[in-house]
């Protein structure tokens, strides 16, 4: 016979070193931890989650929403043997990303890959609150999220209505027109100046930068986590090859900035500003972490988080008021009845409208564009909710379930403006709405990107009707899954001019 004594003693060694690993791993397994589901070694509960996700056919959100229904809002579980905390509650996100040993992003191996500064969203401590404060002084300086910026979104919106015009009585994809749009207004800041609708540079730009958000994956886990590379190799090449095409477009942006750059000269935008900055350093010889490496990295934070995020909310309210033309209907007999037909809406009105308002705050919270937010990184041993966060710890928010909570949204996934008005009409400010994250790492573009989904949305609805082509697929609110940004599916739409 095959089997002897020999082999048998090197069975049970192996069975008592496996125990003893796992015994030694158990003894070190930080105590206190929030609850969650058990996995695997070494991997954790990554196959799980994978299965069950593709099983279940929810998106990514959907199903972390399940699993704090069976182990509360905040819970915690093994990912790839990272420990990842998962919060599906408005108080525990507060109180997490209020915490300043909550404050800090992991390393991203595919950004250092690519030869990407940390820029303002990886950034983490004295790097981040330094680039931080002098890109929103640059930002105030030239205007952004001031009231004498909405000049400038106006006029963005008056060629996109051109565009429109120039496509009634034929039905449209509004994806990339809306993209350009919302890209052209922040790149009057960061560039100088606009692109036309036509320029294909600047749409393969547009484009690149869309699969970056798309391939990323839910939440950037495909750029945290380095095992992802082995597991998906096409998706991950893919996102460098995309990563590349929007660098080199910025890249040669700054060259020819800095070849026409005149310190004595005032500066025409954000890069010149930077540049300024990078020189006045340097002659006082102190170190700074403004340089030429972050700055690279700043220009496509600052483009992630004022053009696919903006654009992505119109479309969904596009979409909506496609499905509910009683609302739209309602909407525009409000900016009718308090603008009239002989000029365009402005941000002073916006006290006058509240239904419009109402129905702008529900299409962000049903729609919810960045479901997973932005992971966050415990820098030092905390607590939250009275659990233990050990050092290390990646803290993801759902932001998805936050606004789908049915304790604090009733039949959340009614499309009900009401809910944003009081027993008066008045649109009431709920804080557990909470698009752009909140606490200490709120995105930096909130204030623009609100003043562009009003001026937009309003201009917008104030010209045209847009309804379904008669010929074009079912309207669907399945969003696209596995993305930073949660998206509609393709749509068509046909735009009406209104009189």
């Amino acid at each position: 016979m095959g089997f002897s004594i020999a082999s048998l003693d090197i069975q049970t060694a192996l069975f008592c070193l496996a125990a003893f690993l796992i015994v030694s791993w158990w003894l070190r397994r930080p105590k206190h931890l929030p609850p969650g589901p058990w996995g695997w070694p070494l991997v954790g509960y990554l196959p799980n989650l994978v299965i069950s996700i593709y099983r279940t056919g929810m998106t990514n959100h959907e199903f972390l929403a399940k699993l704090a229904r069976k182990y509360g809002s905040v819970f915690s579980m093994n990912l790839g043997g990272n420990l990842v905390v998962v919060l599906d509650k408005h108080d525990a996100v507060k109180e997490a990303f209020n915490n300043p040993d909550i404050s800090d992003r992991p390393k991203v191996a595919l950004w250092e890959e690519m030869g990407l500064g940390d820029g303002l969203v990886q950034a983490s401590g004295e790097p981040w609150k330094h680039q931080r404060r002098f890109t929103l002084t640059t930002l105030r300086s030239f205007g952004v999220g001031k009231r004498n910026f909405e000049e400038n979104i106006a006029e963005e919106v008056k060629h996109l209505s051109q565009e429109i015009s120039l496509l009634e009585g034929t039905s449209f994809d509004p994806q990339c027109y809306l993209s350009n749009a919302t890209a052209n207004v922040i790149c009057c800041v960061v560039f100088g100046q606009r692109f036309e609708y036509t320029d294909s540079t600047f749409r393969s730009l547009l484009h690149s930068l869309d699969e970056v958000l798309k391939l990323s994956g839910s939440g950037g886990l495909q750029a945290f986590f380095p095992l992802a590379k082995y597991f998906q190799p096409t998706i991950y090449t893919c996102l460098k090859q995309n990563i590349k095409n929007v660098k080199g477009f910025v890249d040669k942006a700054i060259e020819e900035h800095q070849q026409e750059f005149n310190a004595e000269n005032d500066p025409n935008d954000y890069i010149d500003v930077y540049l300024k900055e990078i020189q006045m350093a340097k002659k006082m010889n102190v170190k700074s972490f403004i340089d030429l490496h972050n700055l690279a990295a700043v220009i496509v934070d600052l483009f992630g988080a004022g053009t696919d995020t903006t654009s992505t909310t119109l479309r969904w309210a596009t979409l909506y008021m496609m499905a509910y033309p009683v609302i739209q209907e309602r909407v525009q007999k409000e900016l009718d009845s308090v603008i009239g037909r002989n000029r365009l809406p402005r941000l002073a009105d916006k006290t006058e409208l509240p239904f419009t308002c109402a129905t702008l705050l529900e299409i962000q919270r049903i729609g919810s564009i960045a479901p997973l937010g932005v992971i966050h990184y415990s820098s030092n041993d905390t607590t939250l909710a009275g659990y233990n966060i050990p050092k290390g710890s990646v803290v993801i928010s759902n932001l998805w379930g936050v606004h789908h909570d049915p304790e604090t949204w009733p039949n959340p996934d009614q499309f009900h403006p009401e809910r944003f008005l009081d027993e008066y009409g008045d649109v009431m400010d709920r804080e557990e709405l909470t698009p752009f994250s909140i606490g200490r790492r709120v995105c930096i573009g909130e204030h623009l990107a609100k003043m562009e989904l009003f001026i937009f949305f309003t201009h917008l609805l104030h010209q045209f009707t847009f309804k379904k082509p008669d010929d074009s697929s079912p309207l669907s609110f399945e969003g696209i899954n596995s993305s930073v940004i949660y998206s509609p599916q393709p749509f068509m739409t046909h735009a009406t001019r209104r009189e």
